[in-house]
């Protein structure tokens, strides 16, 4: 619970006794633009089948920029939702991880998103528990009740019973496992929502940012033969064709979306790609994305995590084409699983990527970078 009502700036509990802190910092979301305030909470009494997980590093995700500038966030919360952390104390009865793994004091996990109820028509019938509006979701719910230590922009975690919760292989780096937590998740789930990707195909990835990255990852492990990647700044497209790019579209020297269309038809000897994967989060993304697919291809929205309400598309093209268009939202742990997994194949210096790492007590700082651009891939690390 906190030490005072919600809204007031607290001091920083001290760090005392063998197990840590006696209290939980957490940088708390109180309002749209804001800065977010280190708030003090006590750490639970945990009952059978909870966990107190200690964070180690966290993604500063844009989705995290769109909730703190969103007047319809509700307050407080704290944010972080691709996570990382050590098991500190394991409730009565113990925990197993979502693929069966007992679980101890010492284990590095994984762990964030929506927790599903398991019990409604979308996760027992649809069978899309990610889109679950019932169950409670770590670092996008507001911490107002138990448990109140919901996000990973705090120094520890408060897991409640059959929250989904991955170990980490001995042989995975932390930094590899806060990198398949940060978008590679999500792709693995997109790529098999549209069949896969086939030996030979194109595939054109609208974004450069974590999860256009995270896309370029995951087709070039899946074996595509050309892959080409739009956005900006330059140096996240230098990053990019490290990764294996073929070719890179700057959205900064391209900025008429009908030129970008037409570069990459050109690219693709007037095809356009056989999967095409709008990873941006822009809002006119999508109809400049269905006009580079080619005939009878796939476009699969994977970035749109923030409602802007209605926009124009042309259901010409999608008609016309014969597309097959694909919506994919978050992840089940089986996609976490094989992403950690599929991270023993990517060889390449986690530097280059997780470019800006952030205390603590400087989160606003790292929305900041993430909201302007400046960083690859954000961090807090403790």
């Amino acid at each position: 619970m906190y030490d005072s009502p919600p809204g007031t700036h607290l001091t920083l509990g001290s760090r005392l006794g063998s197990m840590g802190l006696v209290k939980s910092k957490a940088a708390v979301f109180v309002g749209a633009g804001k800065p977010l305030e280190l708030w003090d909470f006590d750490l639970p009494n945990l009952e059978a089948g909870e966990l107190l997980v200690r964070m180690n590093v966290t993604g500063i995700c844009g989705t995290d920029v769109h909730r703190w500038h969103n007047n319809k966030t509700p307050t407080p919360m704290i944010f972080g939702h691709e996570n990382v952390g050590i098991i500190e104390k394991i409730g009565k009865g113990g925990v197993a991880d979502a693929i069966g793994n007992e679980l101890l004091e010492g284990d590095r996990v994984v762990f964030g998103g929506r927790m599903p109820c398991g019990r409604c028509y979308i996760c027992t019938v649809a069978q899309e528990p990610t889109s679950c509006e019932h169950g409670l979701s770590y670092g996008a719910s507001a911490s107002t009740e138990r448990p109140f230590l919901r996000g990973g922009f705090a120094n520890y975690v408060h897991l409640v019973q059959h929250a989904k919760i991955t170990k980490i292989p001995d042989e995975i780096s932390t930094e590899k496992a806060i990198l398949a937590v940060i978008g590679n998740r999500t792709l693995i789930q997109g790529f098999e929502k549209v069949g896969g990707i086939q030996a030979g195909d194109t595939v054109v990835i609208q974004g450069s940012g974590p999860i256009g990255l995270a896309a370029l990852i995951q087709a070039k492990l899946a074996g595509a033969m050309r892959l080409i990647i739009i956005g900006a700044p330059q140096e996240r497209l230098e990053v990019a064709r490290q990764i294996g790019a073929n070719e890179t579209v700057s959205i900064e020297e391209l900025h008429d979306p009908d030129k970008r269309v037409s570069r990459i038809m050109e690219l693709t000897e007037g095809n356009g790609g056989d999967l095409v994967v709008e990873a941006s989060g822009g809002p006119t993304a999508v109809e400049e994305g269905i006009r580079m697919t080619r005939v009878g291809g796939k476009y699969l929205i994977i970035g749109q995590a923030t409602d802007y309400g209605p926009r124009a598309i042309n259901p010409y093209h999608i008609a016309r084409r014969q597309l097959r268009v694909f919506g994919s939202w978050a992840a089940q742990p089986v996609h976490l699983y094989r992403a950690l997994r599929s991270m023993e194949k990517f060889d390449f210096p986690m530097n280059r990527l997780v470019t800006h790492r952030f205390s603590l007590a400087d989160a606003t700082k790292g929305l900041e970078s993430v909201e302007n651009l400046e960083s690859i891939i954000a961090v807090i690390e403790q």
